[in-house]
């Protein structure tokens, strides 16, 4: 095997800005799961490393409790739109 390293010349500098967004995308994440009280938190720590500064990232997701749904209904205003949720209700993909 061979390992061919490039130095990076002028690397990007750290953006906080990009780690806030990855945070909220984790939130998003955990809410389309049915995690609606889902807390985040970001750690920076910048390091010395052979002459170079280093950013490590830290995310801290605390998820709670998921949200369940053992009920489910159709309240529809329509007569005519309630029948028919009603009559289609067996081929629904909702357990009931």
């Amino acid at each position: 095997m061979i390992a061919i390293f490039h130095p990076i010349i002028n690397p990007p500098a750290f953006d906080t800005s990009q780690s806030n967004r990855s945070a909220t995308n984790m939130k998003n994440y955990l809410l389309h799961l049915g995690y609606y009280s889902a807390k985040d938190s970001i750690v920076f720590d910048t390091l010395l490393w052979n002459k170079q500064q280093r950013v490590t990232v830290k995310y801290l997701i605390n998820a709670g409790i998921p949200t369940l749904i053992d009920t489910f209904r159709y309240l529809l205003k329509k007569p005519n739109l309630q029948a028919i949720a009603l009559q289609t209700a067996k081929n629904s993909f909702v357990v009931q």
